[in-house]
């Protein structure tokens, strides 16, 4: 069995979008609710993140990586 690197990059603005989607639709997500979501998630679905970067417009970039 061949196993692949597969790499998704999250990207999570500073009002809670993540890749310019709104994943809650209620007036108390922040960016740092849906970054631990996100990390969450990924962490039970076996998913590393390899890199994670606040850009200079105050969002956040993630890059993970998950091997099939």
């Amino acid at each position: 069995m061949v196993m692949k690197q597969q790499t998704i990059k999250f990207s999570i603005g500073q009002d809670g979008l993540v890749n310019d989607t709104e994943l809650f639709n209620d007036d108390i997500t922040t960016q740092q609710y849906v970054r631990t979501a996100i990390h969450t998630t990924l962490e039970e679905l076996g998913i590393e993140v390899s890199d994670e970067w606040e850009m200079d417009d105050n969002s956040i970039e993630l890059t993970v990586t998950r091997w099939t």
